[in-house]
């Protein structure tokens, strides 16, 4: 059995989530593989290694979006583990996360790969706490309620920062994707009236910082930064 999965084996769940009006926004590599399938060429797709595959499937929310999860994998002939509840050492203002392991019982189920899901009660590095409102732009896009890209990419940036050396691979791979996303889901936003002037601004606040650099330079570099600049300027 797979013990990972795309974004595109989640479809039914994701749908069933907005669907419901769920409060939850999808974050992590799978949000960066959402924004790339949906805004990459098929030749960009594939010098970047799509699809992007996860062990972890991420979201912002809370308990009660635990328990419709696994409500719905219960209907769905997929057998979730108990919720664990865990707070981050350390980090302990970011809140609870809820883990929660899944795999399908039979070929039939919609989701045919084993994986964990992964609630955050509030992101690090993009959230101040959990006594604040959570940051970032919330934007529908294919049908799921998705975590903006300036605010990914923050995320991306804690993520590659904070692991050791030897686990950053897939992290970098996520800020390339994202810088190569980054144009062109401004001017979407930009599109539908949607602003993420202050998105952009907190990516900036976060390279100015000197904690957080950007590894990335020439023109996935100056991709982040010249998309910083136009949404600052909308």
């Amino acid at each position: 059995m797979r013990r990972e999965l795309a974004v595109q084996d989640l479809r039914d769940l994701l749908e069933y989530l907005t669907s419901a009006n769920a409060h939850y926004a999808l974050a992590g590599g799978l949000a960066v593989g959402l924004w790339g399938e949906s805004l990459l060429s098929q030749h960009q797709r594939e010098a970047l290694g799509f699809p992007v595959y996860s062990e972890d499937v991420d979201f912002r929310g809370y308990r009660f979006l635990a328990d419709g999860i696994k409500a719905w994998m219960s209907a769905n002939d997929i057998q979730m583990g108990q919720i664990s509840i865990a707070i981050r050492k350390g980090a302990e203002s970011m809140g609870k996360i809820y883990n929660m392991p899944f795999r399908p019982l039979s070929g039939s189920s919609p989701i045919n790969a084993a994986a964990t899901v992964e609630i955050l009660e509030r992101l690090p590095l993009l959230d101040s706490g959990i006594d604040a409102p959570p940051n970032g732009t919330v934007l529908q896009l294919a049908g799921v309620h998705v975590l903006d890209p300036f605010s990914l990419l923050v995320c991306k940036l804690h993520a590659f920062h904070t692991r050791p050396e030897s686990e950053r691979g897939h992290d970098l791979e996520h800020l390339r994707i994202l810088s190569t996303l980054l144009p062109e889901a401004e001017e979407l936003c930009r599109l539908r009236g949607v602003s993420l002037k202050v998105d952009a601004a907190r990516l900036r606040s976060v390279l100015l910082s000197g904690d957080y650099p950007l590894p990335l330079t020439g023109f996935e570099g100056d991709a982040v930064h010249r998309s910083i600049d136009n949404a600052e300027r909308s």
